[in-house]
């Protein structure tokens, strides 16, 4: 059976990863989403995250679990 893997990150996730607080990360998701034209208030795919930050996928993945 393939393990379930998380595919969208939340500002409250990201704040530890980034180590910058809460409101910080809000701000930064809309920098993300007015990058990859996404609708406004809508949650960001681990991809994106990854990309915009340049950091790998899978550590990103790994962190949240």
């Amino acid at each position: 059976m393939k393990k379930h893997t998380r595919m969208l990150i939340y500002p409250r996730e990201a704040a530890p990863l980034l180590g910058k607080s809460e409101r910080q990360c809000y701000r930064l998701f809309e920098d993300i989403r007015a990058a990859y034209n996404l609708p406004p208030k809508t949650a960001i795919p681990i991809k994106f995250f990854a990309a915009y930050f340049y950091l790998d996928e899978l550590q990103v993945q790994g962190s949240l679990i």
